[in-house]
């Protein structure tokens, strides 16, 4: 059976069959002509024949919408666990590239997206703020996304650095700045660098090594920040520092542009 036959029988199914019987319950010429043919009896209540078609067409839409609605999730889940197992493999390349590349071995990170909150402000704020103009600082925020293929971070999901008024962690600095950051000996000096909170100290107390790379759109502004994260310390020298960020860069860019939808918060 080919395609367009599938989905003409479909069309069918859903929206045919249901419209014939609940037509038929409400029509009594109908129910006249099959009495005619002798396909109901002459002594058979109408009402009561109106009333089972009508039902009929009820169950047979409700179930005919619950299976199409079973259906289109499983096919969504499926597509959704073979999406996230290809972000794991492209994850999986770009690391064993950079071991082959900078002679670094064991390269394995987490890697995690943090994107601006959206600001949620009534129309009076707004408007003391352009009166106020800097005097008034609005709350800024980026929060963390949490993908399965690339982390395996789960419990830090409300991890929050602020932007404004005061710009916390290398995240925070990466997105105002857009620059890419790397600490490869990352601890308590960093902790103090950045203005980390006692909270993302205690998340990030096991972390070695950790570097952050901002995530641009067509108009080159800031739109989010891809944390990579090791508690493992690895050192590059100069050259393979730059083949570094060359490959995160275009990892982080190529991934936001082929996948927006996992930067949405």
């Amino acid at each position: 059976m080919t395609k367009r036959m599938k989905i003409i029988l479909k069309v069918i199914l859903f929206t045919a069959l249901p419209s014939i019987l609940s037509l038929a319950a409400k029509s009594n010429s109908f129910l006249d002509y099959m009495k005619l043919q002798g396909i109901i009896g002459a002594n058979m209540n109408l009402t009561a024949v109106k009333d089972i078609l009508l039902l009929f067409s009820i169950i047979l839409s409700s179930f005919l919408l619950s299976l199409n609605l079973a259906i289109t999730s499983l096919k969504k889940e499926n597509i959704e666990a073979h999406r996230l197992g290809l972000i794991e493999l492209c994850k999986y390349i770009l690391f064993e590239g950079l071991e082959t590349a900078t002679g670094v071995e064991h390269i394995d990170m987490d890697i995690n997206i943090y994107v601006p909150t959206r600001q949620r402000c009534s129309a009076i704020a707004y408007a003391a703020k352009a009166l106020l103009k800097n005097m008034i600082i609005m709350r800024r925020e980026l929060i963390q996304i949490h993908v399965p293929g690339l982390s395996r971070w789960q419990n830090n999901e409300n991890l929050i650095f602020t932007l404004t008024p005061r710009l916390q962690g290398m995240e925070g600095n990466c997105f105002t700045k857009g620059k890419y950051i790397i600490e490869e000996s990352f601890g308590k000096e960093c902790f103090s660098k950045y203005n980390y909170s006692n909270k993302q100290q205690s998340l990030f107390a096991g972390i070695k090594f950790h570097m952050c790379c901002p995530v641009f759109d067509n108009s080159e502004n800031v739109v989010a920040v891809m944390a990579f994260s090791s508690g493992q310390k690895y050192e590059f020298s100069k050259e393979t520092s730059e083949l570094l960020e060359i490959a995160i860069r275009g990892f982080c860019q190529s991934l936001y542009e082929k996948s927006p939808e996992l930067f949405k918060p």
